[in-house]
């Protein structure tokens, strides 16, 4: 089950690490958030930059249910996704399937969004951690 932002809506900025191999940084910088409401879901949406690209993207968090609907310029190419499960997770690659999944953590004054990445012989790591604070 996926924890609720419900206590964490309005304006977050922090940072986003990008990992396209284990354990090492591709790229850091700043992002900023907007956390809201729609229905029974949070809705993150974030702007930011890997290398020169500027990254826009939505996170739909459904908590009850273990769903998150993404999309992301960057890592979606624009298109919506949808994970499911627990961790929310998908599947991309025809011949030799990835795993993506999202996790977050909150405290009062901070949310962390951790995606993780796993290959064909390659274990689980971090993709991508979006540290946020008021």
């Amino acid at each position: 089950m996926l924890p609720s932002l419900d206590d964490h809506l309005g304006s977050w900025s922090g940072t986003w690490k990008t990992f396209l191999e284990p354990d090492t940084l591709f790229d850091g910088s700043s992002v900023a958030a907007t956390i809201t409401q729609d229905g029974n879901a949070c809705v993150v949406t974030y702007e930011g930059s890997i290398g020169d690209d500027d990254v826009t993207g939505r996170l739909r968090w459904i908590p009850g249910g273990g769903v998150i609907e993404w999309v992301d310029s960057w890592h979606t190419a624009g298109e919506d996704t949808r994970l499911e499960g627990s961790p929310p997770s998908y599947q991309y690659g025809d011949d030799d399937p990835w795993t993506w999944d999202i996790e977050n953590t909150t405290t009062p004054d901070s949310i962390i969004i951790t995606h993780h990445n796993q290959g064909p012989g390659i274990p689980r790591y971090v993709g991508v951690v979006m540290e946020l604070r008021r």
